[in-house]
């Protein structure tokens, strides 16, 4: 189902004006990535980035359609300014990579979208 139309079904609104990135995974056991089990490293990067991307890529589909636009916000976290995640690689090289979220598409035409980064 379709961001505008879970919108229209839940909410009544049929439109999202705000979209919150806010998932977060983390390796249980804090381990080197040479040590850490490969299929733990794939869970923390789906998750806080492929699944990031994907879901502000459905909002953003949607909020180009609306007159107003929207707003998304990428909850970033330890990693997300660039210093280091000892132990937790996969961590902080998927918040590190939301920055690049961020970085305003070009459009052929002005559009009132806007994405933002915010750190707990």
């Amino acid at each position: 189902m379709g961001l505008g139309a879970y919108a229209a079904r839940e909410l009544g609104a049929g439109r999202v004006d705000i979209w919150v990135n806010n998932a977060g995974a983390t390796q249980t056991f804090k381990a080197l990535v040479d040590e850490a089990d490969p299929r733990v490293l794939m869970r923390v990067v789906d998750t806080n980035l492929t699944g990031a991307m994907f879901g502000a890529g459905a909002a953003l589909r949607g909020m180009r359609k609306q007159a107003t636009g929207g707003k998304v916000f990428f909850i970033d976290g330890a990693g997300g300014d660039g210093d280091a995640t000892p132990r937790s690689a996969a961590y902080g090289a998927s918040k590190r990579g939301l920055s690049q979220l961020m970085v305003p598409n070009p459009s052929p035409t002005p559009e009132p979208l806007a994405a933002h980064g915010a750190a707990p």
